[in-house]
C-alpha cells in the first residue's frame, strides 16, 4: 500500500487531522534535531580550526596549504613573515608571485622547509 492510499482511507475513517498534526510535529521535531546537530558540528569545527591555527602559528617553520592553482589557501605567521604578507588580508595569494622571495629566504640561510631528508 502506498502513501496515497493510506492518506485516503485515514481521510475516509476522519483521521487525516491528526496524521496531519502528528507528521507535522514529527517534521518539527527532526527538523530541531537537525538544526541543534548543525550547529554542534559547526562548534567542533570552529574549535578544530582555532587549535589548528594555535598550532601552526606556533611553529617557527613557514607552512602554506596551497589549492591545485598554487593559491595559497592558508598560511601561518612564520611563512607570512618570510614572505612579507599581511595573514588578515584577504587577497589572492599566487606562491608562484612569491618565488624570489623564497630563493632569496634560501639563499639567507633562513629555515623555509623542514625536510628530514637533508
Amino acid at each position: 500500500m502506498d502513501i496515497r492510499s493510506i492518506h485516503a482511507i485515514l481521510s475516509m475513517l476522519g483521521l487525516s487531522d491528526a496524521l496531519q498534526d502528528s507528521l507535522t510535529e514529527r517534521y518539527i521535531k527532526d527538523i530541531v534535531a537537525i538544526s541543534k546537530s548543525i550547529e554542534s558540528n559547526r562548534r567542533a569545527a570552529r574549535e578544530s580550526e582555532q587549535m589548528l591555527s594555535a598550532i601552526l602559528d606556533n611553529v617557527e617553520t613557514g607552512i602554506g596549504f596551497l589549492d591545485s592553482s598554487y593559491v595559497i589557501q592558508r598560511y601561518n605567521k612564520k611563512l607570512g613573515s618570510i614572505l612579507s604578507i599581511n595573514q588578515h588580508d584577504n587577497e589572492y595569494i599566487n606562491i608562484m608571485d612569491y618565488i624570489p622571495k623564497i630563493q632569496e629566504a634560501l639563499s639567507e640561510n633562513k629555515r623555509v622547509c623542514n625536510n628530514p631528508s637533508r
